[in-house]
């Protein structure tokens, strides 16, 4: 297959998985460079750079621009980062530079109108598109991309490009299917005393079976090779074996996210990520509530050498967020929060902290007034684990997680005379958990999954202290 195809192809298929490139690409440009021209990067390299690394060796190559014009090698590896970069103009500078090195090369003229078409040069694309598909020497594959090409004449537009879809199923046990208070009684607190009543045992914390499922999909968006927004849809749902649907749960989220940098903004050193989100829940076989949230996250790299390349990113982000429930109109609430995430990668482990703080105000007269929260998370992780629906990164042999939280809710009014003499409700809750996955197939593209998850809530009144334990063993499906 021609180079020009594997550069064009490649490389947008490269947004969404940088596995996908060809080797003999990355090969053909390693081995092709030699002496002051020799940069280290292949193309699967590349693809795998941030925005601060693609600078450091765009700099390298610079210094050597003037001894390295007459290695066609290099002037390839030029267009690639210049694409990666998101700088057309350089691109379409160095793919024109490639071609007056070689002139008669089919694959130096597939590059060239691959980055005229990028840059919304069509006419310069399609003059030269068309010279080559009358040429006896040109492979049938090039031939066939080449009419592609003349039938869709630009290639800068926005489109959705396919990304990663993981499902999974999923059975456990839970000691806390109805998310029920931990006492069996109540205290009300009267004037005249404390008066203890027996809670119906219907009320009380049921354990049993469940049987889970969940999905995800993951897309981006892209104006030609340019990364401008992602696109992702959830689902999970949660059946236990007992009580029938009374416990049943479901959520589904739609989340898009943009990045202002890459539509023209020059905030490649703190990229910035802003998103909306619609989510829908359900309790018990009906709708139970309705969110929008919307916020933005920057990200800011650090990396510093202690013994091992020590990879650093901070996270700061604001949000805000409007909960609307169908039936419960006082539950109904708006939210602004803010959080801030550190994370490290050495190696192959990978280790995040989290703090947060959030005010939720009541939209109506609700139990309690507002409320604020506040919140620390843990985690370590090795193999590539992630989140939900995550069994691991295909390709991982074996991969874990574990994790804990701690979080802090406080009302600003007494949620009720009778319970604690009026006082506000305070709820605190730890929780711990951990996964572990492990390939069944050599692609490790079906994974086995075993997690588990204590949960701990204790609060000043006593009805709203519970605790549970999920011991869950499933499959997890990945799709490129």
């Amino acid at each position: 297959m021609g180079r020009a195809f594997v550069l064009a192809v490649g490389l947008a298929l490269a947004l969404v998985n940088p596995a996908v490139n060809p080797s003999a690409h990355a090969q053909g440009v390693e081995q092709g460079l030699s002496g002051a021209c020799a940069m280290t990067a292949g193309t699967q390299a590349i693809d795998a750079m941030n925005a601060s690394q693609l600078r450091d060796l765009d700099a390298r190559m610079r210094a050597s621009d003037e001894s390295c014009l007459d290695q066609v090698n290099f002037l390839e590896q030029r267009v690639l980062v210049s694409l990666k970069l998101g700088d057309l103009t350089s691109a379409l500078v160095w793919a024109e530079k490639r071609v007056m090195l070689d002139p008669d090369s089919p694959s130096a003229l597939m590059d060239y109108a691959w980055v005229a078409r990028l840059s919304d040069q069509g006419e310069l694309a399609r003059g030269i598109l068309v010279q080559l598909v009358d040429r006896p020497d040109l492979p049938p594959s090039l031939r066939d991309q080449v009419v592609t090409w003349l039938d869709k004449p630009s290639g800068a537009g926005l489109r959705l490009l396919a990304g990663r879809t993981v499902f999974g199923l999923m059975a456990g046990f839970e000691t806390n299917l109805n998310n029920g208070p931990t006492s069996a009684d109540i205290a009300l607190t009267f004037p005249t005393g404390d008066y203890i009543f027996e809670l119906d045992r219907s009320e009380l914390a049921r354990s049993g079976g469940v049987l889970s499922a969940y999905g995800q999909w993951t897309g981006q968006l892209a104006r030609g090779l340019t990364p401008v927004g992602d696109l992702r849809v959830s689902a999970q749902a949660r059946a236990p074996l007992v009580g029938g649907n009374a416990f049943a749960t479901q959520v589904a989220e739609v989340n898009l996210g943009v990045y202002p940098g890459a539509l023209g903004a020059d905030h490649e050193d703190i990229p910035q990520r802003l998103w909306a989100q619609v989510s829908q829940y359900g309790y018990g076989g009906t709708s139970l509530m309705s969110a929008l949230s919307a916020g933005s996250t920057w990200n800011i790299r650090h990396s510093r050498e202690l013994g091992v390349l020590l990879s650093c990113a901070s996270q700061p982000g604001l949000w805000v967020e409007a909960r609307r429930y169908n039936e419960k109109k006082s539950s109904d609430g708006n939210i602004v929060g803010a959080n801030y995430i550190f994370g490290c990668a050495a190696g192959d482990y990978r280790y995040q902290a989290e703090v947060f703080a959030a005010k939720d105000m009541a939209s109506q007269i609700r139990l309690g007034g507002d409320t604020t929260r506040l919140g620390l998370g843990l985690s370590v992780q090795s193999g590539g684990a992630t989140g939900q629906g995550s069994g691991g990164k295909v390709g991982a042999a074996h991969a874990w997680v574990a994790y804990g939280r701690l979080e802090r809710a406080r009302d600003d009014q007494g949620y009720s005379d009778l319970l604690d003499f009026g006082s506000p409700r305070q709820v605190n809750t730890i929780m711990l958990g951990g996964q572990i996955s492990g390939p069944i197939d050599s692609d490790a593209k079906r994974r086995w999954v075993v997690r588990a998850e204590k949960r701990l809530q204790k609060s000043n009144i006593d009805i709203f202290d519970n605790e549970s334990t999920t011991i869950g063993l499933g499959l997890e499906f990945w799709l490129d």
